[in-house]
């Protein structure tokens, strides 16, 4: 099957539109093209080169006529949505590709920060560990670019995504004055309703001309019960009236929370940010047994280096690593004892 990267340009202007073509050669569009199309709301923001494409891909430069088809995430909707001024304003959009945050992670050097990726099918998205998977219908899932000089504080982006992702729920709920969906954080990356997972965050990086280039990646399940629950089935059940959630408006506002909470991140660290990270985190005061001498432990915090910081009756502190085996990290946690506990 012939694979086709299609740009478009919305309300940039012609000449955004011209210097997307720059980019491209123009050929036939295969009726079973795979299609990205890539939105621009200026053309400072149009990358200089051709970026990697997956195998076999083409690049055409096409403005499609007519509605998106249903169940298809709708670029303008989304642009006319969003107030964030860097996260966003460069998009690329594949109704179905392989995973967006390899085609981020495989450009991240050439395109600009705040770069955003979504799709509406992946098969091979990417999890932790490395693993691939194919993503269900009804989900929003994306990647976007960001850049870190600091590599003591890159291990905190994850934490900045999700809490951006939880802050961003809560202002499209409030935004259709419904009520807010109780999100919370689950150490280290995971988004759950109540019992059940309703998303996950991803972060990859390189390290080049001491920069790290940073690739965050979030699934979140928007409209698909399968196989646990999803965001409009837990607004439902809060608020009948409620129109459910667009997968448009919680793109725009989790950038726009992303963008916000970041500044604070980069400009005050991750302190400045740590109580309304624990407001939304699942932990504080959570007992854990420690499997490998069965050692009660209570969850307090984040160690100054991302970890969990937990004590025993004793008053030792601990920091505890997941043991990189484990799906869930909490089932397999290795302690540190911390200097200064008591002995």
């Amino acid at each position: 099957m012939k694979k086709i990267i299609v740009c478009l340009c919305v309300g940039a202007g012609a000449a955004c539109l011209l210097a997307l073509r720059k980019l491209v050669s123009i050929s036939a569009v295969d009726a079973s093209a795979e299609i990205i199309y890539v939105v621009a709301k200026s053309k400072e923001l149009v990358p200089p080169g051709k970026p990697k494409l997956p195998e076999k891909a083409a690049l055409v430069a096409l403005i499609p006529p007519g509605k998106p088809a249903a169940g298809s995430f709708r670029v303008a909707d989304f642009v006319s949505r969003l107030s964030a001024t860097i996260y966003g304003r460069l998009l690329y959009y594949g109704p179905r590709m392989p995973s967006t945050q390899t085609f981020l992670s495989q450009n991240a050097h050439s395109l600009p920060i705040g770069t955003v990726c979504i799709s509406d099918v992946q098969y091979q998205g990417k999890g932790r560990a490395g693993n691939s998977w194919v993503s269900p219908d009804g989900c929003l899932m994306f990647s976007f670019t960001l850049q870190m000089e600091n590599g003591r504080t890159v291990p905190f982006v994850q934490y900045v995504v999700c809490l951006a992702v939880v802050q961003g729920i809560e202002a499209a709920a409030r935004a259709k004055n419904a009520t807010i969906p109780d999100v919370r954080i689950k150490w280290p990356n995971d988004l759950y309703s109540g019992n059940l997972k309703i998303g996950g965050v991803l972060c990859s990086s390189t390290y080049s001309s001491k920069t790290f280039y940073i690739v965050a990646g979030v699934g979140l399940n928007v409209d698909n019960d399968e196989p646990t629950t999803c965001l409009n089935s837990v607004l439902a059940r809060l608020d009948s009236k409620a129109t459910p959630f667009a997968r448009e408006e919680l793109l725009a506002t989790i950038l726009e929370s992303f963008e916000k909470l970041f500044t604070t991140f980069t400009t005050q660290g991750f302190s400045a940010l740590e109580l309304m990270y624990y407001e939304k985190w699942m932990h504080s005061g959570q007992k854990v047994i420690l499997e490998d001498d069965r050692v009660s432990v209570v969850i307090e915090g984040l160690t100054p280096a991302g970890f969990l910081l937990a004590s025993d009756d004793a008053f030792n502190k601990y920091e505890l690593h997941p043991d990189g085996n484990s799906l869930d990290f909490f089932k397999g946690l290795v302690r540190r004892k911390l200097p200064g506990s008591a002995q």
